[in-house]
C-alpha cells in the first residue's frame, strides 16, 4: 500500500530527476540513445512541412514524425496544457523532451533548446542556442560527461541488460509509476509504445496531485470516450 503525499513527493522527485535531466543527454552513450535527426538549418514553424528541415526532428514512424509527435491527440492531452507551449524535437528513452518554445503563431523562440522531464514536463533551458545544444552531445558522445551522472548511466545500462534495446519507438517506464515510490525502479522498469509512455506519465503526474494525502492501493488502467489507454491510481476507499 502506497501513500500519497505530493509535496513531499515532489521534492524527492525533483532531486532524483533534477540529476537525470542532467545524465539524460549523457545516458545515450550506454544504448539507450536520444532520438534526433539533426539539421542545421534555423528553427522554423513547428510542427509545419518544413519543421524538420529547420530543426532537430525525431525519428520513427509516422507517430514519431516532428508534426506527429507534437500533434495534442497524440500525448500532450494527457498533461493538460503543460507541454502546449513546446514543440518537442528530441527525447530520451526515459521520456525526457528535448524542446524548442513556441510563440502564439506556432513559430519556434530562439531562446535555446529546453528539456521537460518526463515525469512531470518541468521546464528548464538546457543551452542557450541549438549549436550550444549539439556542442554539448557532441562533449557527452566522447565522454567528456558530468562525472556525478553515473547512478542514472547504471540504472539506464541495467535496464538495457534486462529488457534488451530500446526501439525508435518505444520509452522506458517505470511501473508502478515512480509517484508511488522510488525503490527497486530498474527492476520497475518497462519497455512500452513511447505514446502510450507519454500519456500515462500524464496521467500518474496529475493523479499524484488529485490523490494527495490518500492511500494508494493500486492503479488501474482504464479507456476513455476515445478507445485511448489511460491510468488512475485507487484510493483506499
Amino acid at each position: 500500500m502506497w501513500r500519497s503525499s505530493w509535496p513531499w513527493l515532489a521534492r524527492r522527485l525533483g532531486r532524483a530527476w533534477r540529476r537525470r535531466r542532467e545524465a539524460t543527454l549523457h545516458s545515450w552513450r550506454s544504448g539507450c540513445p536520444t532520438r534526433f535527426a539533426v539539421c542545421c538549418c534555423p528553427p522554423t514553424a513547428c510542427g509545419s512541412a518544413t519543421a524538420t528541415t529547420g530543426c532537430l526532428g525525431l525519428r520513427g514512424g509516422d507517430e514519431l514524425s516532428l508534426a506527429g509527435w507534437n500533434h495534442p491527440d497524440t500525448w500532450k492531452y494527457a498533461w493538460a496544457g503543460r507541454a502546449d507551449q513546446f514543440c518537442c524535437v528530441g527525447m530520451s528513452s526515459l521520456g525526457d523532451q528535448f524542446a524548442l518554445r513556441r510563440a502564439a503563431d506556432g513559430q519556434a523562440l530562439d531562446d535555446g533548446v529546453w528539456l521537460l522531464d518526463g515525469l512531470e514536463l518541468h521546464a528548464r533551458r538546457l543551452a542557450p542556442t541549438v549549436a550550444a545544444f549539439l556542442e554539448q552531445l557532441v562533449s557527452l558522445a566522447y565522454g567528456h560527461g558530468n562525472g556525478d551522472l553515473v547512478d542514472v548511466v547504471e540504472l539506464v545500462e541495467g535496464a538495457r541488460e534486462r529488457l534488451g534495446s530500446v526501439a525508435a519507438e518505444e520509452l522506458l517506464v517505470v511501473v508502478p509509476p515512480a509517484q508511488l515510490g522510488m525503490d527497486g525502479m530498474l527492476d520497475r522498469l518497462q519497455r512500452m509504445p513511447a505514446r502510450m509512455a507519454m500519456t500515462l506519465n500524464g496521467d500518474a503526474y496529475h493523479e499524484a496531485i488529485r490523490c494527495q494525502g490518500a492511500q494508494i492501493i493500486g492503479t488501474e488502467l482504464w479507456t476513455d470516450r476515445r478507445g485511448r489507454p489511460r491510468l488512475r491510481f485507487v484510493p483506499h476507499q
